[in-house]
């Protein structure tokens, strides 16, 4: 009798492991045509898809997506080998659907125009955005605007809890800056961004690494970030690194400044870290080391290769490092500013100790007159 027993109950349990993987597959396969629904609805018109096929247990994968440029000034937006959107069992019933997002071998074309059609159909509130980050769009008819200025991606039905980029690819292009050129490439990029809850606080953790490249592969530098980020808190801290050894690619950046300074060249490694509390205290201390550094233009009449020169050790290698603190909501306080002013007086300190006098104001400020003319 105990071995009838064991056999029947044997058989309860295979039949109802059986029967959830039934049930799993089954509730796999709804949740993956609904996320298929509902991600083709939240895309632009004229994505393209390769293939569409089902992520188990519960998601799905496109396959050499293509998303156009809306600009029409490049030849896409978005392009990726593969995308994956994956659901977990906790989600099912949640409403936005918790997702991780997996991006591979992602390669992004933007620019100031398509950027902000981007970044415009996003809350503006870190504290919503984080949680939720793009907002349902109004389709009324007073609601859409002209094509070329409504959001790339509308009414996105996601909580993105995860998000993984591998061997990613983003090309800025301004025309303006530097003409048929990216202004820089950065290459073999790999981000990772994890949203974990411990006793209910929301901790987002991200990570991004990747390389400066030239439009021939070539390494000119490269990039690592580091962020923890607690949004109901309204705390954050992290770090970023970033080395280019071909500046001459940004010459024309400050060339609309009221005193047009231009980069011929050199090698910039910059580093920062930061601290936010009460999502108003800011810590920062910024670190800068530049190499043979080449400028055009003038403070009054002293020529930046003249103030380069005066500052530079025999190498041509100037370093400084600043800190700052403050609050956000003081009006008087601004950390670029701050640290830009610290930076001009160490210069014309150094400067003035070698014989060069610097007059006048050498940077430019939020409240620099006709600083915003251009």
């Amino acid at each position: 009798m105990m071995k009838i027993r064991d056999w029947r109950l044997r058989k309860k349990i295979i039949w109802g492991i059986g029967g959830l993987l039934l049930l799993n597959g089954m509730g796999g396969i709804v949740v993956s045509r609904q996320v298929a629904r509902q991600i083709r609805t939240s895309l632009p018109a004229g994505t393209t898809v390769g293939a569409v096929r089902r992520s188990f247990p519960f998601g799905i994968v496109l396959d050499r997506l293509s998303i156009p440029d809306s600009t029409k000034k490049n030849p896409f937006f978005l392009q990726a080998d593969r995308v994956v959107f994956q659901i977990p069992w906790w989600g099912l019933l949640a409403r936005p659907l918790p997702a991780k997002v997996t991006l591979v071998r992602p390669h992004l074309k933007i620019g100031s125009e398509n950027i902000n059609l981007l970044v415009g159909g996003m809350e503006a509130n870190p504290g919503d955005w984080i949680l939720s980050p793009f907002r349902g769009v109004d389709r009324s008819p007073q609601g859409q605007g002209p094509a070329d200025q409504r959001p790339v991606f509308q009414n996105v039905p996601f909580i993105p809890f995860g998000l993984s980029i591998i061997d990613g690819r983003v090309d800025v292009i301004e025309q303006e800056i530097r003409k048929d050129h990216p202004i820089f490439i950065a290459d073999h990029v790999d981000l990772s961004m994890e949203l974990t809850v411990v006793f209910m606080e929301p901790t987002i953790h991200l990570v991004c690494r990747g390389d400066f490249v030239t439009e021939d592969g070539g390494k000119v530098g490269f990039q690592d970030v580091e962020v923890n980020c607690q949004p109901r808190k309204k705390a954050m801290e992290g770090s970023f690194r970033l080395r280019h050894e071909r500046l001459g690619d940004f010459r024309n950046l400050y060339q609309y400044a009221p005193r047009p300074i231009f980069i011929e060249g050199g090698i910039a490694d910059f580093s920062m870290k930061f601290e936010l509390t009460d999502g108003k205290h800011v810590k920062v201390t910024a670190h800068t080391l530049v190499r043979n550094l080449d400028l055009s233009g003038k403070v009054g009449e002293v020529s930046w290769a003249d103030i380069m020169h005066a500052v530079e050790d025999p190498d041509r290698v100037y370093e400084w490092t600043v800190p700052a603190e403050g609050d956000l909501g003081d009006p008087t306080f601004n950390p670029h500013d701050y640290v830009l002013s610290e930076v001009e007086w160490k210069m014309k300190e150094k400067a003035a100790s070698r014989g060069l006098k610097i007059p006048g104001q050498m940077f430019f400020y939020a409240d620099t007159p006709a600083a915003d003319e251009r």
